[in-house]
């Protein structure tokens, strides 16, 4: 009876010992990516409502910034964003991960392709992208989303040059 005991609290030291089981450092597949997929598609079929319930209150989102806004400023910032498009989609490729950072914290990571067509030359734009999700609680508490917002910027700028060509046109 002696030698059983003995063995069972063994048994039970080494099994103390062991570390304890630890999440994926890195996934393509998780609840948070599933959350960022859903708040992607929020933007994409303009369901601001959904996109913004992806945010705690106090989530700090940077755009090709180091200044931040927060989540309502961020809504906002998207409307106007595509107020200049008929339509806009994702292009069919894209790449999502998450990795698990040594504190723990958990980032969600996406690479895209922006599509969208100008609402007033009709030329289609096409724009490759980043975001990355920082979760807390199931929440986006940090984003940072990084493009190259010239395609934007020469289409306004045909725009501009073509109304004014036609305004000339009229005197």
């Amino acid at each position: 009876m002696k030698n059983l005991t003995i063995g069972a609290l063994l048994l039970v030291f080494f099994a103390a010992c062991q570390p304890p089981a630890q999440q994926a450092r890195y996934t393509t597949d998780s609840p948070e990516i599933t959350h960022a997929k859903a708040t992607m598609d929020a933007y994409f079929a303009g369901d601001w409502e959904t996109m913004r319930a992806a945010f705690v209150d106090t989530a700090k989102i940077y755009h090709n910034s180091t200044d931040y806004v927060g989540p309502d400023e961020n809504i906002k910032n998207a409307q106007e964003g595509v107020s200049n498009v008929s339509s806009y989609e994702l292009a069919e490729d894209s790449f999502w991960e998450m990795i698990v950072e040594d504190d723990g914290d958990k980032w969600v990571y996406f690479w895209g392709e922006w599509k969208a067509v100008h609402a007033k030359t009709g030329n289609t734009m096409s724009v490759p992208f980043h975001l990355a999700w920082q979760y807390e609680n199931g929440l986006v508490a940090e984003e940072h989303g990084f493009w190259d917002n010239s395609a934007f910027i020469l289409e306004d700028q045909a725009a501009a040059a073509a109304a004014e060509a036609s305004a000339d046109e009229e005197m």
